[in-house]
C-alpha cells in the first residue's frame, strides 16, 4: 500500500492515526462489580468504527494461565488490519522479553543486569533477538529502553540501565540501533524522566521532576538528548510534572508533562530537537487523571503536542472528534501528528508490498540465550565481603539453607537452579519462606545460609520496599551465623541499606532467573570472577529538605 497523502484521507481517518487502543479498554467491562471479559472480537469491531492508528498488546490483561503464542498474536494483527484502511502499528513494551506474555517467546535478564554487565555488544544482541520475536508476533513499535534514571526508592529502579545518564543513553542507543535492524521502531521513555528523590508511583499518585532545570540538563535530560541526537524514533512522555518549565497549577499541582505544550512541545521539540512521533503514558494512569475533567485533559494532551493517546476510550474517541468540529483543536493539530505517524510507518516499511524482513526465531532465540548467558556472568556484584567469607569451600559447605524473603510467591521456584547448583557441588540445600522465632535456629544449624531478598518495579505494587513478614524476616536475619551468612539481592539494589544491613557479605544478582541464580552459585564458590560494577549510585543519599 502507498503511503496516503493528508489530502486523502477524511478528518476522522486523520485522528483516527493518533489513538492507540488496547485491549482492555474494549474486551473488558465492570458489570456488577465483576470484571468481564470479551472475545477479541469486540475490539475487531471497534476498530473497524474508529480506525485506529495503532494497537497495545496489553499483556498484564492476560488471563492468568493463557496459553498464547507469538504467531496468534501475528494472526490477530492481520485481523485488524483487515478492517482499517490503513496499516495499524502494533505496539508493547516487551522490556524483559516476552516470556511472561508468550509461551513460545524467551526471557530476558533485566536492564540492570545489563548495565552490571556494561557490554553493549550483548545490549545490542540481546535485544536484537527479543525485537525478533516482536516481529514474529506481528509487532513493530517496542516501548523500550527506559531513559528514567533511578534512584533509591524510586519504583523505576531495576527498569533502567543505570543512573549515570551517559551509560544509560550508551545502552539506549544499543537497544535503539537493534529495533531499527528487525524493521522495529525505536523508542524512549518517559519524557522528562525521573526525580533523582521522588519516591511516588505514578501510577497511584502525583508525581514531579523537582530538579532546577540546568541540573536535569546535565543528568537526565542529557540522557534524552543523546537518544534524540542519534536518531531515536519515538519518545514517551511521562505525566510528571516539571515546574522548572511549566510552573502552572491546577487546583494546588502542578500541571503534568502529558497536558503542558511548554514541555512537550516547546522543550522536548523545540530545545532538545526531537522529530520523531511522541506517545502519551497510559492514560488511565491516577497521574493523569486527577487534575481536571476527562474531557478537558484528553483536549489539552492533543493541543500539548503529543502524536498518539494510549489507551483512548470510546469516550475520550467522541471528545476528541467534537474537539476538532468546534475548533478547540485545530485541523493543523492534527494533521501535524498524522504527518509524523504515516511518516514513521513509512520508514520502517509498513507501506511496502513486501514485508520487511527479520531475524528467524530459531535464530533470534539462540541469541538471546548466548547473551543472556553471557550477561549473566558478568553481571554478579560483590558490594562487599567483610569478614573474606569467599569464595566458600566445598570442603566446609555441607549443607545451604536458602531463605526466600519476597512477596512474590512465584519467584521462589527460581531457587532450585541454585539448589541445583549446591547440590552438584556436594551441598544438600533447604529452602525456607522467611526467617522467624520458629525457624531460626533450624536455619542458623546450616554451614552455609543464603537470604535471598526479591523486590522489583510493581513487586509490590508502590514504593519498593519489605513488608511484614517480610521485614520483620531481618529482626533474625545476620543475629546468628554472621561469618557464614550472604545477603543477595535479586532485584532493588538497595536492600543491602534497607533491610540486609546486618550482612557482611553482600552481593546483587539484579535479576530472579534461574541463569542468574546459577552464576551467582559459580561466583561465590570462585569459579567464575565477580565481574559487575554497579550500574546504580546506592549509596544511602536522601534529600532532608523537599521543596
Amino acid at each position: 500500500m502507498k503511503k496516503p497523502l493528508l489530502s486523502e484521507m477524511t478528518v476522522k481517518e486523520k485522528i483516527g492515526q493518533m489513538f492507540i487502543f488496547e485491549q482492555g479498554s474494549f474486551t473488558k467491562r465492570y458489570i456488577d462489580g465483576k470484571v468481564v471479559n470479551f472475545s477479541d472480537d469486540v475490539l475487531i469491531e471497534a476498530a473497524a468504527k474508529y480506525q485506529p492508528g495503532c494497537f497495545w498488546r496489553d499483556q498484564p490483561a492476560l488471563k492468568i494461565g493463557e496459553e498464547r503464542l507469538l504467531n496468534e498474536d501475528r494472526e490477530f494483527t492481520r485481523r485488524l488490519n483487515a478492517v482499517t484502511k490503513y496499516p495499524v502499528l502494533v505496539a508493547a513494551d516487551s522490556e524483559n522479553g516476552f516470556a511472561y506474555c508468550y509461551s513460545d517467546a524467551t526471557e530476558t535478564l533485566c536492564p540492570s543486569s545489563i548495565g552490571a554487565a556494561d557490554d553493549t555488544e550483548l545490549t545490542y544482541l540481546l535485544n536484537k533477538g527479543v525485537c525478533a520475536e516482536n516481529r514474529a508476533a506481528g509487532i513493530r513499535w517496542r516501548w523500550s529502553s527506559i531513559v528514567d534514571m533511578p534512584r533509591r526508592f524510586n519504583y523505576a529502579t531495576g527498569r533502567c540501565f543505570s543512573t549515570d545518564p551517559e551509560k544509560i543513553a550508551r545502552h539506549g542507543i544499543a537497544v535503539m540501533k537493534a529495533a531499527e535492524s528487525e524493521g522495529v521502531a525505536s523508542h524512549a521513555k518517559h519524557f522528562p524522566g525521573s526525580d533523582p528523590y521522588g519516591i511516588v508511583d505514578g501510577h497511584f499518585g502525583s508525581t514531579c521532576m523537582r530538579m532546577p532545570f540546568d541540573d536535569w540538563m546535565q543528568e537526565q535530560g542529557l540522557a534524552f538528548k543523546r537518544m534524540i541526537d542519534a536518531g531515536v524514533m519515538t519518545i514517551m512522555t511521562t505525566h510528571r510534572a516539571f515546574p522548572a518549565v511549566d510552573d502552572e497549577m491546577i487546583n494546588g499541582k502542578y500541571v503534568p508533562t502529558t497536558v503542558s505544550k511548554k514541555i512537550t512541545t516547546g522543550l522536548l521539540r523545540e530545545k532538545l530537537g526531537f522529530k520523531g512521533v511522541i506517545v502519551t503514558d497510559g492514560l488511565i494512569m491516577a497521574s493523569f487523571n486527577t487534575f481536571l475533567p476527562r474531557e478537558e485533559l484528553m483536549v489539552r494532551a492533543v493541543n500539548a503536542g503529543n502524536d498518539v493517546l494510549l489507551g483512548v476510550t470510546e469516550e475520550d474517541i467522541h471528545t476528541i472528534y467534537a474537539a476538532v468540529e468546534d475548533g478547540r483543536i485545530p485541523m493543523s493539530r492534527i494533521d501535524e501528528s498524522c504527518q509524523r505517524i504515516l511518516d514513521l510507518k513509512e520508514k520502517i516499511g509498513m507501506f511496502d508490498e513486501v514485508e520487511t524482513p527479520f531475524t528467524d526465531r530459531k535464530t533470534a532465540k539462540e541469541m538471546i540465550e548466548d547473551a543472556n548467558r553471557k550477561i549473566a556472568e558478568k553481571a554478579i556484584t560483590l558490594l562487599y565481603d567483610r569478614n573474606n567469607l569467599l569464595p566458600v569451600k566445598k570442603e566446609k559447605v555441607k549443607s545451604v539453607a536458602l531463605v526466600y524473603i519476597s512477596h512474590d510467591e512465584k519467584k521462589i521456584e527460581n531457587l532450585d537452579a541454585m539448589k541445583e547448583e549446591f547440590e552438584a557441588r556436594g551441598a544438600s540445600v533447604d529452602i525456607y519462606v522467611c526467617i522467624n522465632e520458629k525457624n531460626k535456629d533450624e536455619i542458623f544449624a546450616h554451614d552455609l545460609i543464603i537470604y535471598a531478598g526479591y523486590i522489583s518495579r510493581h513487586n509490590p505494587m508502590g514504593l519498593s520496599s519489605f513488608y511484614g513478614e517480610q521485614m520483620r524476616s531481618f529482626f533474625y536475619a545476620f543475629t546468628e551465623a554472621n561469618e557464614r551468612s550472604i545477603g543477595m539481592s535479586m532485584g532493588y539494589p538497595c536492600s543491602h541499606i534497607d533491610a540486609m544491613g546486618g550482612a557482611n557479605t553482600f552481593i546483587n544478582a539484579y535479576s530472579p532467573d534461574p541463569l542468574t541464580l546459577r552464576s551467582f552459585v559459580k561466583a561465590i564458590y570462585g569459579e567464575i570472577p565477580f565481574l559487575g560494577t554497579s550500574p546504580y549510585d546506592i549509596e544511602p543519599k536522601i534529600r532532608y529538605v523537599f521543596c
